[in-house]
């Protein structure tokens, strides 16, 4: 009995370790809407995708990005589009807001999420024009987080 508590507490540690952000509810209950675009990348893929990251003005997080998920609502129901907007407006309370900024899509908020007082564990960019997320999980320091200020 003592075999089976110890190696059901070890598989279940990792999952308790790498929880799921408010954002990445928000992104399972969306994803699957008529209209709704996404895609994630993580594990192997991400391993790939990761060295481009460098690339962008988000190149000082890419050692620690393990995960980068997005997802657009531009097509959905307009109803669905407020729904949406305000299950983000909801789940954001949860994040610090760190600003905006203009790209050619328009202008973006980020917020990031802390796993501690200093290891941020997601940052979060949201395009309210064109209606979509990204996020980028893993492990950055809040220096990290001031040199893509600096790049971009």
């Amino acid at each position: 009995m003592k075999r089976i508590s110890l190696l059901l507490f070890f598989c279940l540690c990792p999952c308790l370790i790498w929880a799921v952000t408010p954002v990445q509810n928000a992104v399972s209950m969306y994803r699957d809407v008529k209209g709704a675009k996404d895609y994630e990348i993580s594990g192997a893929m991400m391993s790939m995708a990761r060295p481009f990251l460098k690339y962008y003005s988000i190149g000082p997080l890419a050692p620690g990005v393990e995960q980068m998920f997005m997802l657009n609502m531009e097509k959905t129901d307009g109803k669905v589009r407020d729904d949406f907007e305000k299950t983000l407006s909801r789940i954001f309370q949860e994040y610090v807001y760190v600003g905006k900024t203009d790209t050619p899509n328009g202008v973006v908020d980020a917020y990031i999420h802390f796993r501690t007082s200093d290891l941020v564990d997601e940052l979060v960019i949201y395009n309210p024009a064109i209606y979509s997320l990204y996020s980028l999980k893993g492990e950055f320091s809040v220096s990290d987080l001031r040199e893509i200020g600096k790049k971009g």
